[in-house]
């Protein structure tokens, strides 16, 4: 009776294993698979080793099997995970081979006498039992290791290795800011000081920026002269002098002068050697007029003048992109500035005040950063 008793968990864990593994391969997101697996899987791996103590007591030996089957199945995951092999089913294929592996050997090891009865609280273990869960755990380790080391070789010859994202190039940038007359409507909570935040944010290490000020004379006023970013500390400076320059009050003049602020950024980046790419980048609101007074043939009308300056730098190659403030929705105001620079090959970038501008304008700076 006491062989009999003791066959009978080697065959549910063998049982179990089995039909885990049919189910998860065969019936895979059914009702059935869930329960079958759930159940070996808090279970079977445990109870696996408790037979092995003896314990004699059901509510010792399933709380303590519960509790293993969570560490073991804990323990080949992590192993698995950290092997840079996540396969689930090739982690649960080792647990079923655990417990078989387990239950065969109990299966040898109930042909050999009864026990000898010492009390209910049973008896220890044997050398030989002792023997036999050092070797489960060394082969298991083993296979894991085996498994792994095969998973990731595969994964290797397979899967194509990604490409590095290219890196953007170091340049020499300038922002043109305009602070007059209708930039107030069309930009109410000063965003555009955020977005050459983002974007002083966004250059390169090795870059330099500067900043220019639209203003309503023809004597624009340079904020800032070419800085450097070199570290860390460089680039929180220029973000702070930009954050600073949102105290400044709107000039209520209704003429802005493009013209003057351009050419002074121009001047700027023309003492920077010929070979660095240089860029200026305009915030203005969706409008751009200015009262530039030079005759252009590529400006739509007599309020984008400022149009052939910007030709003008594209041939000194100076790349020219312009941010424009519009209300949310609109995206007709624009479209004259967005044609001449499309034609021309820059970037223009409509956004609106509110949280989402650095969502708004993250993608276009990296294109623009990329594209320089």
């Amino acid at each position: 009776m006491m062989t009999q008793t003791r066959w009978t968990w080697p065959l549910v864990l063998l049982v179990s294993a089995l039909a885990a593994g049919i189910s998860t391969f065969v019936l895979p997101g059914t009702w059935l698979c869930l329960v079958l697996s759930l159940w070996f899987l808090l279970v079977c791996p445990g109870m696996m080793v408790v037979r092995y103590l003896h314990l004699k007591e059901p509510v010792a030996e399933w709380m303590l099997a519960i509790g293993l089957s969570v560490a073991i199945d804990a323990l080949v995951a992590s192993l698995a995970l950290y092997a840079g092999a996540w396969y689930p089913p090739g982690i649960l294929g080792i647990l079923m081979a655990l417990c078989i592996f387990g239950a065969i050997a109990q299966f040898a090891q109930a042909q050999q006498a009864p026990l000898p009865s010492i009390g209910q609280a049973g008896r220890k273990a044997s050398s030989p039992e002792l023997l036999f869960l050092l070797l489960a755990l060394v082969v298991m380790l083993s296979g894991l290791g085996i498994w792994s080391y095969n998973m990731r070789s595969l994964n290797r010859t397979q899967a194509p290795v990604p490409k590095a994202a290219p890196k953007a190039a170091a340049l020499d940038a300038i922002i043109v800011m305009d602070n007059v007359g209708s930039i107030a409507r069309y930009d109410p909570q000063g965003d555009r000081y955020k977005a050459a935040q983002l974007f002083a944010s966004m250059l390169p290490f090795g870059s330099e920026v500067g900043m220019v000020r639209i203003t309503s004379t023809q004597t624009p006023v340079r904020v800032l002269p070419l800085q450097a970013l070199r570290a860390n500390s460089d680039r929180a400076r220029v973000v702070n002098t930009l954050a600073a320059n949102a105290l400044l009050p709107v000039d209520a003049a209704p003429v802005a002068y493009f013209t003057p602020a351009l050419e002074m950024a121009g001047d700027m980046l023309g003492a920077k050697p010929a070979s660095d790419h240089k860029l200026i980048v305009i915030f203005t609101d969706a409008l751009a007029f200015s009262g530039d007074q030079q005759a252009c043939a590529s400006a739509s009308d007599a309020y984008h003048l400022w149009f052939c300056t910007v030709e003008g730098l594209a041939q000194q190659k100076i790349a020219v992109s312009l941010v424009g403030f519009a209300p949310a929705g609109d995206t007709a105001t624009l479209q004259p500035v967005q044609q001449f620079f499309a034609a021309y090959g820059g970037f223009t970038a409509p956004v609106s005040d509110g949280p989402n501008l650095s969502a708004q304008l993250t993608t276009t700076y990296r294109a623009l950063l990329g594209a320089a």
